[in-house]
């Protein structure tokens, strides 16, 4: 695994940021589900900062997930599984420095949302309070920034050419 920096890139005398990243040639990590016979693993839709496949190097963080999971759930059988993962260009979050870097793109993207005019009122609501959040520095974390905006993050994610992201829960 790969640490890099920050770096910045001036263009037409506009500075870009880019988030820290991290590359990761071979590891070995964790899944915790609610059931067992897993074959294939699909994205999560539903999830607290975006579109993907939450894992953990800690098995112990795994083995609460699936319990976690389990109990919201008829029939399961709490699981952890062993994933390796390969060739992955991750973005680094777990510095706050990244979450400056983040907050500003997505202040970008909230703005071009809110100019259109077929936003229902409690999306628009809840990109004004993230809105708001930023512009105080109050956030504290991804979920801060991320929760109800986890398709405009993904796809900001995903636009820097990462694959994910890593971050500390």
């Amino acid at each position: 695994m790969d640490e890099g920096t920050s770096e910045k890139i001036t263009s037409n005398s506009q500075e870009i940021e880019r988030f820290p990243e991290i590359k990761i040639d071979s590891m070995n990590l964790f899944y915790g589900a609610a059931v067992s016979g897993i074959k294939e693993f699909r994205l999560a839709e539903e999830s607290t900062i975006g579109e993907g496949l939450y894992l953990t190097s800690q098995l112990e963080a795994a083995e609460g997930y699936a319990k976690r999971r389990a109990r919201i759930k008829l029939d399961s059988k709490p699981t952890v599984y062993h994933v390796e993962v390969s060739n992955l260009r991750m973005a680094d979050f777990r510095e706050k420095m990244t979450l400056d870097i983040f907050a500003s793109k997505l202040k970008n993207r909230l703005l071009e949302e809110l100019k259109k005019s077929n936003l229902p009122f409690y999306v628009e609501g809840a990109m004004r309070q993230t809105l708001e959040k930023i512009n105080a520095h109050s956030y504290r974390s991804e979920k801060d920034l991320m929760w109800s905006h986890q398709n405009l993050s993904t796809e900001i994610i995903k636009s820097e050419g990462f694959d994910g992201l890593i971050a500390q829960e």
